[in-house]
């Protein structure tokens, strides 16, 4: 039953796609359903474990709601329904209306809904999600575990009886209130009999309070599991970016995650986790709820929810301004003060303490003393303005509160920093709400004495960046003129109170940085302040975010529907006229009044929302336009594991005269599967990971223009190579003494070991590793060996010196081999010196020198790796280690063939020579050093001739090796224009302590490999002929043509050699006179003609073709 339910779940994880949000809780309530290993255990009793999301009418019908004639009677009555919920469409909650929402009304009861529960003896998890807000010891939660044989009415005032035991205690609480946001508490359930017992919960209500604090309480996501499978305790989520790591404690065999993203209609499960931590790459921005749970051999535990996990991408903002360390990020606190003014109405504000009290004060949003934090819970809403203004706006994820609602003359400022490009059109977007007393004259305050909330926008040395205040806005506290002009500002409501409370919905201001970056880089800075009024009675505060857009028009016409879409940025006032005669059109962000297939030039005043003085200009053609799809692959395959396709888009938009050099506005890529398109981003750029595997994909592109009213596709089939396997860890842990096979090898000692080395493909090798951790047996002491580049690991600590250490092992109650063990560590390392790379002529003698500091070592062994055995190389068995640090191997040791030359095929291969040690538990160990060996060319496959000439051996001289290209070297340097098979040191005095040697390359082959230097012998360096007055009539002959000898004097003896640039004497004559025809070799290549006359000699290169 188990594998069925895991099976079937890992298929509705992999396979359905959810559409709605409607889906979205009816599929995570069946995963959590699902999820569940379901043990029937016997009788009567639940199964484990138990969830309850009150979605299925067959499990939460048996609920007693309202239980007793006061609870039916009572005014806050508990319901199953759909006012809210954690996950899924119901919960259970208390409510005044009918269930309709979770209100309630201040009169006294004690209202019961409970459930009878069957448990087998034994200790249980209990958890469950809720939020209420309440009154602490008044209106909230309580929680029993009681016999099903005791009555646990509902009482109308008094406290009943049942409640004098059996009440649970969640992490110190027995009362729960006092959060608007969902709360996950948990508890232990001790279960010492069989009987059926109930879960009761109980809403205490007194009448207290003048003003219920909504919501009342809701329960949902009940959970009860055996702490056999213990919980993960202690989980936590830090966000770094768009990577979220969760960490928690446990000591499961696995364990598995969930989460979703606020407001999205899919839900992602993570499988498979063998350790107590796991990273989420690439997260949507966007509030998370996490859940994790241990999954044991045949149990799980209950899901541990961590929620509101945010996840912020400063890369996707201009500015992060919710960094409060952002290099130029500065916050500031101080006292508002009497004494301040406005000029030309602008507030100077008289304050203290600014200059010296920098750095946010930060507590966290649920605070009233943090004046500089973050808001991002979703769905909170700001108590003080009726639960009306929402703490974030629609559209963002965060938002910042600069000030608080504490009383004290405080003022609290915020400064950004930021350097925009010369020429940029950047328009600087704050979207703001105010929340503010307004004291005002009947309270003895002056305009200037209000609070207040300003805007500031600066040069870098705090002048004002526009002297006529564009960009600058000051909201000072006014319910008199909001009242006399109520039509003013629509956005500004007022909450009746002893003190007017003023409140703004969140509103969008732009500020255009064009101008300002027209000649050059701009360094601006972005101030807002929150000041609480000067007599320090009442208090000012703020929301806002920050964000650019780019200073254009947006949504121009699209296809023949002209002026459907067209919007001027956001965040400010408008006038949009007609270019040809100056006419008004329309005042809104929306160009509007525009007639269909008009293609006229319009234009639009964009003004500041607080100055209309203040303004730029922008202007939109209506020349009917569309989007073109068109992308290219490019393969970008990344550390040997990622099959990365690269998609360039170049998408853009046309009209009837060509392309406009404008961007698409949408893209969306697809991948087909099966007969389906599957959605795999959305953006501009796409980076895709195809299996390792390769093959052939279809993708598709689809773009767009004015919010997707004219989109373009396009369909390339993309040809993905094939690319090497990834590498995988096997993670095991078994006890000291035992082992674990692989492979048809035992492994009993901690560490890692590479287990299997697939065939490499597409330079990367598939290679399995084995991570065992070894569970000690209770010892005292600990003598260890280890290598010079090895680590001792002992209990989480790293060891690498010589040394005597001290650990201990704490026991986990959970293996039954672990025990709380005190260790002495006495560890001894063999320091070793020796090279990583070696060099070694084709059947020279191989010596290998080290140097070693106090170590056991008694003998050695060196290993070659498989290409370099398919070279001629061969392993050397064990020999005692030599005393002076130098090994030398002799050719006959290493080679197969010692009886010709380049009996190794040059090449770079792997050796590792391994030093063997007898360890003081009498066990032989070794240390093991890789060593990249460098074969070259035997100094014998080139020769000297004629003292100054050097050739190269031919095949059948060399070892069996053709050629195909040369390079000849003097003292490392290579020869210019040197490049033949031979080389001539024409008119070169030869120095006995120069070395000469030539890379050579082989057929096929572009990556030389040199031969072991020469130097030459001095002698009679071979001298051109011309010296001796002797020519040729061309250099240049055809096969079977005689080469015309001439000489400038009638010699009488004069002996003529062909010789081949190999060094292969092909003919020797004696001729006299003064000219002389001389038969040529038979096959075409390049020749040496060598004179001899008396002790002249002298030589002439000849090409016959």
């Amino acid at each position: 039953m188990k594998s069925h339910f895991v099976s079937r779940q890992k298929f509705m994880f992999h396979k359905v796609v959810v559409h709605s949000y409607k889906c979205l809780c009816t599929l995570f309530l069946l995963l959590f359903c699902l999820d569940f290993v379901q043990v029937k255990a016997q009788g009567n009793f639940i199964e484990l474990p138990y969830f309850e999301g009150f979605e299925d009418t067959t499990t939460y019908s048996s609920w007693i709601l309202n239980a007793g004639p006061n609870g039916q009677g009572a005014s806050n009555k508990w319901y199953i329904s759909n006012a809210d919920a954690f996950v899924g469409e119901n919960a259970l909650y208390i409510s005044s209306d009918g269930g309709n929402s979770l209100s309630y009304v201040n009169t006294a009861v004690y209202n019961v809904a409970y459930k009878e529960l069957a448990l087998p003896k034994g200790t249980y998890d209990l958890s469950f999600t809720w939020k209420c807000v309440g009154e602490i010891d008044a209106d909230g939660l309580q929680v029993f575990w009681l016999s099903s044989k005791m009555s646990t009415n509902s009482s109308a005032t008094s406290e009943p009886t049942f409640m004098k035991g059996g009440k649970l205690v969640f992490e110190g609480r027995e009362f729960l209130c006092g959060s608007k946001e969902w709360q996950t508490s948990t508890t232990t359930l001790t279960q010492q009999s069989t009987t059926p017992y109930k879960l009761v919960f109980v809403w205490k209500n007194d009448a207290s309070a003048t003003n219920p604090n909504l919501p009342s309480i809701i329960v949902d996501n009940i959970q009860i599991a055996s702490q056999s499978c213990g919980k993960p305790e202690n989980v936590t989520a830090t966000a770094l970016s768009t990577d979220v790591t969760v960490r928690w404690n446990g000591g499961a065999t696995g364990y598995e995650m969930m989460y979703r993203l606020y407001g999205d209609n899919e839900v992602h499960t993570v499988k498979g986790i063998n350790q107590t931590s796991y990273t989420l790459k690439n997260m949507k921005e966007g509030v998370y709820d996490l859940f994790v749970r241990s999954c044991c051999p045949d149990d799980t535990s209950i899901w541990v929810v961590q929620n509101n996990v945010l996840v912020y991408d400063p890369a996707s903002h201009c500015i992060d301004f919710i960094d409060w360390n952002r290099e130029g990020t500065e916050c500031r606190t101080g006292n508002h003060t009497i004494g301040g003014h406005f000029d030309n109405d602008k507030f100077v504000p008289n304050v203290s303490g600014g200059s010296q009290n920098k750095g946010a004060v930060d507590y966290g949003y649920n605070s009233s003393a943090s004046r500089h934090t973050k808001h991002y819970i979703p769905g909170e809403v700001d108590p003080r303005t009726g639960n009306m203004l929402p703490t974030v706006p629609e559209g963002e994820v965060v938002s910042v509160r600069l000030g608080n609602w504490n009383f004290g003359g405080e003022f609290e400022s915020v400064t950004y920093t930021h350097q925009i490009d010369s020429g940029s059109n950047m328009i600087l977007l704050l979207k703001y709400a105010i929340v503010i007393e307004d004291p005002g004259e009947k309270q003895g305050h002056k305009r200037e004495e209000q609070p207040v909330f300003m805007l500031e926008l600066l040069d870098e040395y705090d002048n004002p960046l526009d002297p006529s205040g564009c960009g600058d806005a000051n909201f000072v506290a006014n319910t008199t003129e909001l009242i006399e002009n109520p039509n003013a500002d629509g956005t500004w409501h007022v909450i009746n109170a002893a003190t007017p409370i003023l409140w703004k919905e969140w509103t969008t201001v732009g500020i255009n940085m064009t101008e300002y970056a027209k000649y050059g880089p701009l360094k601006f800075k972005i101030r807002l302040t929150t000041f609480d009024c000067a007599q320090g009675g009442h208090f000012g505060y703020a929301y806002y975010t920050l964000n650019c857009t780019e200073a254009t028009i947006e949504g121009l016409s699209c296809g023949e529907n002209a002026g459907a879409n067209i919007n001027a940025p956001i965040g400010f006032n408008y006038r949009w006229y007609r270019v040809r005669d100056n006419k008004t059109v329309c005042k809104t962000q929306n160009l509007q009044g525009v007639e269909k297939n008009d293609t006229a030039l319009y234009r639009c005043k964009v003004m500041f929302a607080q100055d209309s003085a203040c303004y730029f200009e922008l202007d939109a053609s209506l020349l009917p336009r569309f989007p073109k799809a068109q992308f290219s692959p490019r393969w970008v395959p990344q550390y040997c594991n990622e099959n990365n396709i690269r998609f360039q888009n170049t998408s853009h938009v046309t009209t009837a005269r060509g392309a406009t050099g404008e961007k698409c506005e949408t893209h969306r890529w697809y991948l087909k599967e099966g007969d389906n398109w599957k959605m795999i981003h959305e953006g501009d750029s796409l980076t895709y990971r195809f299996p390792n595997g390769g093959g052939s994909y279809d993708v598709r592109l689809e773009t767009g223009i004015s919010n997707d009213e004219c989109i373009d596709d396009t369909i390339i089939t993309v040809h993905v190579p094939r690319l090497g396997a990834i590498e995988d860890t096997i993670c095991d842990t078994i006890c000291e003494g035992k082992s674990v096979k692989i492979e048809g090898r035992k492994y009993m000692q901690e560490g890692l070991y590479r287990v299997f080395r697939g065939t490499s493909f597409g330079g990367c090798d598939s290679t399995v590793y084995l991570d065992l951790k070894v569970i000690p047996k209770q010892k005292d002491t600990i003598e260890a060996y280890i290598c010079s580049n090895e680590e001792y690991i002992l209990n989480g600590q790293v060891f690498s010196r010589t040394g005597k250490y001290r650990t201990v092992y704490k026991a986990d109650p959970t293996k039954q081999c672990e025990c709380d063990t005190v260790v002495t560590l006495f560890l001894n390392v063999a320091n070793l010196d020796i090279s990583d790379s070696i060099e070694l002529c084709s059947g020279d003698d191989l010596v290998i020198e080290y140097s070693v500091e106090e170590t056991n070592f008694t003998s050695f062994e060196v290993l070659f790796n498989d290409p370099a055995k398919a070279a001629g190389l061969k392993d050397v068995e064990k020999r005692p280690v030599p005393e002076d640090g130098r090994i030398v191997l002799k050719a006959s040791d290493i080679s197969v063939k010692t009886t010709e030359i380049n009996p190794v095929t040059p090449g770079n291969y792997v050796m590792n020579i391994l030093f063997y040690y007898v360890a003081d538990d009498g066990t032989t160990k070794s240390c093991e050093y890789e060593i990249v060996l460098n074969v070259l060319y035997s100094q014998s496959t080139i020769e000297q001739k004629f003292d100054n000439m050097i050739t190269l051996l031919d095949s059948e001289h060399n070892g069996g090796y053709e050629f195909s290209g040369y390079q000849w070297y003097k003292n490392g340097e290579p020869l210019v224009g040197e490049t033949d098979n031979y080389l001539f040191l024409e008119d070169v005095e030869v120095n006995k302590n120069d070395v000469y040697t030539v890379e050579l390359f082989r057929e096929g082959e572009s990556v030389g490999i040199k031969c072991c230097g020469l130097k030459l012998d001095e002698g009679t360096a071979l001298e051109n002929v011309d010296n001796m007055l002797i020519d040729v009539a061309s250099n240049m002959i055809e096969v079977g043509d005689k080469a015309l000898v001439i000489f400038e004097e009638n010699y009488t003896d004069c002996v003529v050699r062909w010789w081949s640039t190999t060094g292969i004497m092909l003919g020797e004559e004696r001729v006299s006179g003064d000219t002389y025809l001389s038969t040529t070799p038979q096959q075409q290549g390049v020749y040496l003609l060598e004179f001899v006359v008396g002790d002249e000699r002298g030589v002439k290169k000849v090409v016959v073709k």
